[in-house]
């Protein structure tokens, strides 16, 4: 559900930006307005079918597998509910959009004054105007964590490996380089563990952040 609402908003945010694209061409340059937008108009665009990639491929519900394979001679299986829930991930940056809407939406005839003075008011704005208010603050907080627990959560996934969950039938699990893996640094081997905690892994993520 949550994919078709996403592809359906994806669509409208499409339309209503060719239609735009449409008035300002006809405002500007006098081209012929056709106000009539098709789902054609729409479908043709390319950043249209990789909003809908990412935000409409997942994994179906009840549907499980696995997938293995070699990592600097450690074997790793992965399923494929974990890899799909960590691509899903980057439905995130529609939040984004939503924050760039909620920083410009009090500007008075912001669509007329970015028309005259040839200026848009999208990212780059919403941001200098976030930056440059009261609420920096807040807005650099709320952002650095969200960015810390998402890494945090890819980082824990790409972790773990499915051979030590239970109910695992992965053939490659068998082996010993997939419960014992060996170090990159000093090639000294030690007993794979999973690590579950997402706190652990944000803690991780935070160190190596500031540490940078």
């Amino acid at each position: 559900v949550a994919s078709l609402v996403c592809s359906w908003a994806i669509y409208r945010a499409h339309w209503h930006a060719t239609l735009k694209a449409r008035l300002e061409a006809h405002l500007t340059r006098g081209v012929q307005l056709d106000v009539d937008v098709t789902p054609r108009a729409v479908i043709l665009k390319t950043w249209f079918w990789v909003e809908v990639i990412i935000c409409g491929v997942h994994v179906p519900p009840g549907v499980t597998s696995e997938v293995g394979g070699l990592n600097m001679d450690n074997f790793v299986v992965y399923r494929i509910e974990t890899m799909g829930c960590v691509w899903n991930m980057f439905r995130f940056y529609l939040l984004w959009w939503s924050f760039v809407e909620f920083m410009v939406y009090d500007l008075p005839m912001r669509h007329t004054v970015a028309a005259f003075a040839n200026v848009k008011f999208e990212s780059v704005f919403a941001m200098k105007r976030a930056l440059n208010s009261w609420w920096a603050f807040f807005y650099i907080s709320i952002g650095g964590s969200t960015l810390i627990i998402l890494l945090g959560y890819i980082f824990m996934a790409s972790e773990a490996s499915s051979c030590l969950l239970p109910g695992t039938k992965h053939k490659g699990c068998a082996d010993d380089s997939a419960k014992f893996w060996v170090a990159y640094s000093d090639h000294s081997k030690f007993e794979k563990v999973n690590d579950l905690h997402v706190a652990n892994a944000c803690w991780f993520i935070f160190v190596t952040m500031t540490t940078i």
